[in-house]
């Protein structure tokens, strides 16, 4: 069984997002759709994810809240950071990135 990932802020969701996980989804057995937010952006992390929610209801679409830095200059850890806050949202590590 293959597992996807898709991982975007979807702020909001166009017609690009759309394409990107339905061919995410054509390559895959599973898809997990990973919503990033910030409590610094205009719209809501949670309205962001009802929407994916609702565009893709046969996928799971998670919440990434976490304040993370957005650019790996930001931080020397950017990456360990990143990692270790998709390993706590994905039930299982993805086989493809989309």
């Amino acid at each position: 069984m293959t597992h996807g990932m898709v991982l975007g802020k979807f702020m909001p969701p166009h017609a690009g997002h759309v394409y990107l996980c339905e061919f995410a989804r054509r390559w895959v057995d599973e898809l997990t759709i990973v919503v990033g937010s910030t409590a610094a952006e205009p719209i809501p992390g949670a309205q962001r994810v009802a929407w994916m929610r609702e565009l893709f209801p046969f996928d799971r679409v998670v919440h990434l809240a976490n304040e993370n830095p957005q650019r790996p200059w930001e931080h020397p850890d950017f990456w360990d950071i990143w990692k270790a806050s998709l390993q706590g949202v994905l039930a299982t590590r993805p086989d493809f990135v989309f």
